[in-house]
């Protein structure tokens, strides 16, 4: 350094500028918590089954009492039986071909005879031969929906009846939800033993109760398969059937359905419960008689119970008689009674305003929460249609009605078709239907099909599907379709039908129905001038 560099000043260095402070926000106010928030926020997600094995005990006991206790939960299992299994069951429709080739006609002999076998068997289903076909079906969506799951257990024995095959129901708490472990190199996880690719292999069944009295010392658990239609022969074992759509994705086991409600109908409960409560008391509240007498001597009294002691007791002295205790004085009356007061008290009713005014709104909110959450129109669940108007109401029906077809389509796939799968192999097996090859394969083409409804208005409906028709939108088979019925049972039907009328030399006389409207019928109705037509003499 030389002698006047120490003079210079040194030089700028350029410097690049800060970058500027990004204070990020949660873009999801939902995920944040604080202390304002309620303590479901803090819910810290973990393996489902982990969450079904702390819970699902629970969930299915509120469950059960919600559905013995509740008028909603009892309405909600009600409608599930009355709309997706509905008075005659889902119809069993086979549809088995003369070929392979949908342009094949239907093999109507065998179709028959698949018919006529299932029917028989549909009569005593079951292994106690207490319940039709229609009736066990009932059972099992009923479960599911109570439970989340239903397990039945397809039970082959010749003792049984002439097809050696019946169902019975296992009560799912059997299965112990807390047993876990190995068997044989294979997982067993909540009382299910998995193979390698997470399939059921054996179901681990409680042979008794936890609380049965029987079950003191005899309590084990027992193995049984899992049904198996991959394999050949006669397949039995458990049928696990659980609406997966309804849990999340690797769910071994079922949640009830009524779970996403339960808040709003336990809260519905204890609010009706302390209306009640407010409303008896506001029946029963007492009246108080307030006074300012000058003198308040008569309404002191000594806190002596003996009261001879009472009487031969000295007078008090100023500072005693400030320790004496008020007199509160009772009267009892029954209705229609008159009591004269004394001068100078007042009687005093409580302010208890019952009924709530805002009752009815209150209740509404609770239930129309709870028919969302069960995916139910409100009128529907409530049996309340008085603030529903026709548009309003076809609107909330056509929705719900998806969702019925939705599930009648899941309940035929995962129950109905198995089981009949099973029941067909053993029938072969045992000669009780007669079928030209052996390999039931040939014959599983079926179409199970649910009950519909009708409109309020269907002569409507009618004319709307028979221009729908004309304009050619929609054909006659949809159209049966929608009714629930199968168009080959239509036709064959009304061939017959026709063939009996002109046997009886019947004629068949209908009219125009579809072109009717309302001036067609014997009302009178006014000319179009307006004038009042002529009273007939």
């Amino acid at each position: 350094m030389k002698l006047f560099d120490r003079f210079r000043k040194p030089p700028i260095v350029m410097q690049a500028a800060p970058a500027p402070e990004i204070i990020y926000r949660n873009l999801y106010l939902q995920a944040t918590w604080d202390r304002t928030k309620n303590a479901w926020y803090r819910f810290v997600p973990t393996d489902v089954n982990e969450e079904f094995e702390n819970n699902i005990e629970n969930l299915r006991s509120l469950s059960h009492r919600l559905s013995v206790e509740d008028v909603y939960t009892k309405r909600f299992l009600s409608s599930i039986n009355t709309n997706v299994i509905g008075p005659k069951g889902i119809m069993f429709s086979p549809q088995n071909r003369r070929g392979k080739v949908l342009s094949a006609g239907l093999n109507e002999s065998v179709n028959r005879e698949l018919i006529r076998a299932k029917k028989l068997f549909d009569r005593a289903p079951t292994v106690s031969r207490k319940q039709t076909n229609v009736e066990f079906v009932g059972t099992v969506l009923r479960t599911i929906a109570e439970d989340g799951e239903c397990f039945i257990n397809i039970v082959i024995d010749k003792e049984l009846n002439e097809t050696g095959l019946a169902y019975e129901v296992l009560d799912a708490s059997l299965l112990d939800i807390r047993f876990n472990g190995k068997n044989q190199g294979r997982r067993i996880i909540q009382g299910i033993e998995l193979d390698k690719f997470d399939r059921p292999v054996a179901y681990w069944f409680w042979n008794k109760h936890i609380n049965s009295r029987r079950a003191a010392g005899n309590r084990k658990r027992i193995p049984i398969p899992a049904l198996d239609l991959t394999k050949p022969g006669v397949q039995g074992g458990i049928l696990h059937v659980h609406c997966q759509t309804n849990d999340r994705a690797n769910a071994l086991r079922g949640k009830p359905w009524v779970t996403p409600a339960m808040n709003f109908l336990a809260r519905l409960q204890e609010y009706m419960d302390a209306e009640l409560l407010a409303a008896q008391l506001g029946a029963s509240a007492p009246i108080f008689l307030t006074s300012d007498p000058k003198d308040p001597t008569p309404y002191v009294r000594d806190p002596i119970v003996n009261t001879s002691a009472a009487i031969n007791a000295t007078p008090a002295t100023g500072q005693e008689q400030r320790k004496k205790a008020p007199l509160r004085q009772t009267i009892q009356f029954e209705a229609g009674t008159f009591v004269k007061l004394a001068p100078g008290e007042v009687p005093v009713a409580p302010d208890v305003r019952r009924p709530n005014a805002q009752l009815e709104a209150t209740v509404k909110q609770y239930v129309r929460g709870a028919a969302a959450a069960l995916d139910l129109a409100y009128p529907t669940l409530a049996n309340d249609n008085s603030d529903e108007t026709f548009a309003s109401a076809r609107m909330s029906v056509l929705i719900e009605r998806d969702h019925w077809v939705k599930l009648q389509g899941w309940y035929a796939g995962a129950c109905l078709q198995p089981l009949f799968e099973a029941w067909l192999r053993a029938a072969m097996l045992s000669g009780t239907i007669q079928l030209p090859t052996k390999n039931p394969d040939d014959y599983m083409d079926i179409e199970w099909r649910g009950r519909r409804w009708m409109w309020v208005d269907p002569l409507r409906d009618a004319k709307s599907k028979a221009a729908q028709i004309e304009m050619g939108v929609t054909t006659i088979t949809e159209v049966a379709e929608e009714l629930g019925k199968d168009i080959d049972a239509v036709i064959a039907e009304r061939k017959e039908e026709i063939a009996k009328f002109e046997k009886a030399e019947i004629p068949i006389a209908l009219n125009n129905v579809i072109g009717m409207d309302s001036a067609d019928t014997n009302v009178t109705q006014e000319p179009p001038d307006g004038s009042r037509p002529a009273d007939d003499e």
